[in-house]
């Protein structure tokens, strides 16, 4: 029986180095994912503030650029606000006053012209636009919805709408056969003030008004373009 003791020893001793063996192997191999997650997170902490750095100049640089376009517009407007200033100290006849606010008007749509801002004016009798145009007031009771007159022009910031152009519209009616022929288009113009106004008179007028001198200046003191 005292072999038995012997075999029974060596088994146990096998069993124990091998479960140590394998404990190291699975410690090792703890080990081994615990520092390529941490190699990870370093890879990750380090990406996070590179990307953080990059946003951070890009809005230093969007707000640079945003500064320097507000500067362009001011320096583009410094000669109408001198011509501006002449204007208000001088004196004159309505003729000079006129021909003064011409000018001025001039450079000021020069400058404006320069920071991409520029004005659209709708034709008459094309179709209303209710993407661009502003309906003011409608007349007639047909399905042509055409653009009878225009009180105000609008203004585009290069390709992006400012203010939309103030329209008087007018419905026409017209017969079947033009309409398949394609010389007539539908908008919808819902929301539109029913007024009945007469729609190029009224226009004219306000232009008119709009021209008007408030001030008197002085051959002298014309701004220059």
């Amino acid at each position: 029986m005292e072999w038995f003791g012997w075999a029974a020893a060596a088994v146990v001793a096998v069993v124990g180095w091998l479960l140590r063996q394998q404990v190291a192997t699975q410690r090792d191999e703890a080990e081994r994912a615990h520092r390529q997650a941490r190699a990870q997170i370093d890879d990750l902490n380090n990406e996070l503030v590179d990307t953080r750095a990059s946003a951070t100049r890009q809005i230093r640089s969007a707000r640079d650029d945003a500064r320097h376009a507000v500067k362009n517009m001011a320096v583009a407007l410094l000669p109408v606000e001198q011509s501006l200033t002449l204007a208000a100290e001088a004196q004159g006849d309505v003729e000079s006053v006129r021909q003064g606010v011409h000018l001025v008007q001039k450079q000021l749509h020069g400058a404006m012209a320069s920071c991409g801002v520029t004005p659209f004016e709708p034709a008459l009798g094309e179709a209303f636009d209710p993407h661009t145009q502003e309906c003011v007031a409608t007349v007639g009771q047909g399905d042509v919805v055409q653009v009878s007159g225009v009180e105000r022009r609008g203004w585009r910031l290069h390709e992006r709408l400012l203010a939309p152009a103030r329209v008087y519209v007018e419905r026409v009616a017209v017969d079947s056969e033009s309409s398949l022929n394609g010389k007539s288009e539908v908008a919808d113009v819902e929301g539109a003030v029913e007024q009945p106004l007469p729609a190029a008179p009224l226009a004219q007028e306000a232009d008119a008004q709009a021209q008007e001198p408030q001030e008197v200046v002085s051959e002298a003191a014309k701004p220059t373009a």
